[in-house]
């Protein structure tokens, strides 16, 4: 995933980088079923997605929909790590903060499937049954705000 991404990323070309759209929504797939097996390996997937984002955010235009899907599943699995769940909406935060009109072409996705999911995940607390804890947790972890919720607060 990783050669691919950085292949694309030196590419200057749009027009040469929107030739290899249609092998988006394999990726995606790709990234999906390494989630399931390894996902410190997912991790530096979704890292190197994030930077082809960044860098040809054009790429996604075909598979948006199926990229908000992707990414609106994760988001929501609790039992993912929260850097792997991060990582995924920051696909999406590079992708509003490069290409907005892009999103805004798939604005029924978004209202359906991502913000439904960002909101499940601003409301998470991490100690919520045991609120003993949570009074007692230290200001460092609450300041660093790299919780689930924290995260998806900012995104919004």
């Amino acid at each position: 995933m990783k050669a691919i991404s950085s292949f694309l990323s030196q590419i200057d070309e749009t027009s040469i980088v929107t030739k290899y759209c249609s092998m988006m929504p394999s990726l995606l797939d790709v990234v999906v079923a390494v989630l399931q097996q390894d996902e410190q390996l997912a991790q530096a997937s979704l890292v190197a997605l994030i930077e082809l984002t960044s860098t040809h955010g054009d790429i996604w235009k075909k598979c948006l929909p199926k990229l908000i899907g992707v990414v609106s599943e994760i988001i929501k699995h609790k039992d993912f790590e929260d850097a792997t769940r991060s990582s995924t909406l920051e696909i999406i935060t590079t992708l509003a903060e490069n290409m907005a009109a892009l999103l805004r072409k798939n604005m029924n996705e978004l209202k359906t499937q991502l913000f439904p999911a960002i909101a499940q995940m601003m409301t998470e607390v991490e100690h919520a049954d045991d609120l003993t804890t949570w009074f007692a947790e230290e200001d460092t972890e609450i300041q660093t705000k790299s919780d689930p919720a924290s995260v998806a607060a900012d995104t919004v």
